[in-house]
């Protein structure tokens, strides 16, 4: 999950829409485990 946040960080950063980017990884990373639970 750290590794995660920090591998998200180094791709995020160069953006200018920081905050829409780290909503949208968010997001993703909520949804992942779904997509792993459900077949």
């Amino acid at each position: 999950m750290l590794f995660g946040s920090i591998t998200g960080r180094l791709i995020l950063i160069p953006f200018d829409s920081y905050e829409k980017a780290y909503c949208t990884y968010a997001s993703l990373s909520l949804s992942y485990p779904i997509m792993l639970i459900l077949p």
